[in-house]
């Protein structure tokens, strides 16, 4: 804990599913309040904490330009994505930096599939 005093922010990346090779795809039962409880922690350490990096591109099971279309679909339906994003909201962050918006350009400009670009817009109209 001695080194959260040397920082004024700290930055929390939040990752609900990533992929192992030999487990295959990890789900972290982790809860809203989880993440709340932390920052309660750290508080006094820290002015604030903010989520440095929120999954909202798949994670990778192979370099992403070898995976197909629908295994990236699969990998992250764009249901997760909001999920994820009301999770990270209901953690109490102040700030959230979403990790995947080149994610959703290369789906858009390299699979013709603007699904993912044209509904995260909508976040920000």
């Amino acid at each position: 804990m001695r080194i959260a005093g040397l920082a004024d922010i700290l930055g929390v990346s939040l990752y609900r599913i990533t992929y192992n090779r030999y487990l295959g795809y990890l789900y972290y039962p982790l809860t809203p309040s989880h993440y709340h409880n932390k920052m309660a922690y750290v508080q006094a350490l820290v002015e604030k904490t903010i989520c440095t990096e929120l999954q909202t591109e798949p994670w990778a099971t192979n370099h992403i330009t070898r995976m197909t279309h629908q295994e990236m679909v699969d990998g992250m339906p764009i249901k997760t994505i909001l999920t994820n994003m009301d999770f990270a909201k209901k953690s109490g962050f102040s700030e959230v930096y979403l990790w995947g918006v080149e994610w959703w350009y290369y789906m858009k400009d390299k699979h013709n599939d603007s699904t993912y670009w044209d509904e995260m817009r909508k976040n920000w109209e």
